[in-house]
């Protein structure tokens, strides 16, 4: 019994060393990761670069955590020149839906652009659905999930179409963002993850807004000046047009591709004086390495999406084992008074 008893211990003790070593390096990775969502906070009504007319920006969309597919994306749109002004995304950031797991990825991508800003919007898959609350994690990390910025001659604005819907809330933000800042800018360009309409031919499935939603949106556009729509959501790129104004969709950033090009990829968007000048498809050669790979599995899942499970995984057996160890003990006892 004493033997077991010892064995019952040891046990114990290991599942309990292991679990502490993952917890602190889950604190060490959240101290290093915590303070870096700051530099991707969207510049909300900010007026940057007024006398830029010539510029490109490079929108990303539908990653899905596959942090490897976003970081060669990324390094291509870092080397290119000229630079550009800076990059968007379209959601779809992660599967994990969790704070650390938005934080990781920024982490990762930070350094690889180089100083060019780079904003997003949620997807659905940033969310849970379930109530509010569930897009507070991605407004934790990324700030505000709707918002309007200048840059140069054109007004972005971003959406937030994470629910696949637009609630009253943002309706009334959005046409009073369109009737009080529209006319300080030549050009106007929103940008969200679900489009209104899904313009793919051959659809198997429908992925847009739900139908009142759309109607009400296209009643707004129809009041107001929108030169460009970019949406994600739909991985594939396709172009069409959504009451007049013309709209765009973004190949996959690391999800799964729906398109007969088996690549992935991202959008340029090229302005002039004039405005939107051309959108361009972006494809990239992509082949991973297995350094990443236990990167993606390990280092981020483990110590970040997964760390409850894994400790709870860890120390239930090891609760076992010191009861065990406790039980045999006790048994041991009992028969040497005896």
């Amino acid at each position: 019994m004493k033997i077991l008893s010892r064995i019952c211990f040891i046990l114990c003790c290991i599942c309990v060393v292991v679990s502490l070593g993952l917890l602190c390096v889950h604190i060490y990775w959240g101290d290093r990761t915590h303070d870096i969502s700051r530099h991707f906070f969207p510049p909300q009504s900010e007026f940057l670069n007024p006398d830029a007319t010539d510029f490109s920006v490079a929108i990303a969309s539908d990653t899905g955590a596959n942090d490897i597919i976003l970081e060669t994306i990324v390094d291509e749109i870092a080397t290119t020149e000229p630079r550009y002004a800076f990059m968007l995304h379209l959601g779809d950031f992660i599967t994990h839906r969790t704070g650390t797991g938005l934080q990781w990825l920024l982490y990762e991508i930070h350094p690889r652009l180089h100083g060019i800003p780079m904003w997003g919007v949620p997807g659905n898959h940033d969310i849970t659905k379930h109530n509010i609350r569930d897009i507070l994690p991605y407004r934790t990390v990324m700030g505000d999930s709707y918002y309007w910025f200048g840059y140069g001659n054109v007004l972005f604005i971003g959406l937030d179409t994470s629910y696949e819907t637009i609630d009253d809330r943002q309706f009334q933000w959005l046409e009073n963002t369109l009737k009080k800042i529209r006319p300080l800018f030549r050009h106007c360009v929103i940008f969200t993850h679900v489009p209104p309409i899904d313009i793919r031919p051959d659809l198997i499935k429908n992925h847009a807004l739900d139908s009142e939603s759309a109607a009400r949106l296209e009643l707004i556009l129809s009041h107001y000046k929108v030169n460009a729509m970019i949406f994600g959501h739909v991985h594939y790129h396709a172009v069409g047009k959504f009451a007049g104004t013309p709209i765009y969709t973004a190949p996959s950033s690391g999800q799964k591709i729906r398109s007969d090009i088996q690549k992935y990829g991202y959008l340029r968007l090229n302005f002039d004086k004039n405005g939107l000048k051309s959108v361009e498809p972006k494809y990239i050669d992509f082949s991973g390495t297995v350094r990443e790979y236990i990167e993606y599995t390990i280092a981020r899942d483990i110590f970040h999406y997964k760390l409850r499970e894994t400790i709870s995984y860890i120390i239930i057996p090891g609760l076992i084992f010191l009861i065990l160890g406790i039980g045999f003990m006790l048994i041991g006892m009992y028969r040497t008074r005896d």
